[in-house]
């Protein structure tokens, strides 16, 4: 199964796979404060809180439409992954590929701009040896 990061799913939207509970407080013994049903959507991811001794997972934090935050607490099969992949999130995997691609392109980019430059330096030093050359035979074919 692919890991995905918390931290490139933030602005994304989140719907639930099945109904969401909501809370006020990031805390595993408050009230529910509201139910998404299922297939409806949360909200924008905003932030995540680390367990500690109040939760003992890591708990989503959203935004409801007056700008006050909720939590939900992250659960595995929670969350529809493919309404996520179709806002363009990506598996940390799928992201290190990204990374090794980007990398392999500048070395090329940068290759291929050193090899253009010292194309064009062997050009010019060749220029320079063929003119003096060129000069020193008109220079001597006159005397």
């Amino acid at each position: 199964m692919a890991v995905y990061s918390l931290a490139q799913l933030v602005d994304k939207t989140f719907f639930g796979v099945k109904d969401i509970e909501c809370k006020r407080s990031a805390n595993d013994s408050a009230p529910v404060w509201y139910t998404v049903k299922k297939g409806q959507p949360l909200g924008k991811l905003y932030s995540w809180l680390n367990p500690n001794v109040n939760r003992d997972s890591i708990w989503l934090m959203f935004n409801d439409v007056y700008g006050k935050p909720f939590y939900v607490k992250m659960e595995t099969g929670k969350f529809s992954l493919s309404k996520l992949i179709e806002q363009g999130a990506i598996s940390v995997q799928e992201q290190i590929e990204l990374e090794k691609q980007k990398e392999a392109e500048n070395k090329k980019d940068g290759f291929d701009k050193t090899k253009e430059i010292a194309t064009i330096a062997l050009w010019g030093v060749g220029l320079f040896v063929g003119g003096n050359i060129l000069n020193s035979i008109i220079k001597n074919g006159r005397n």
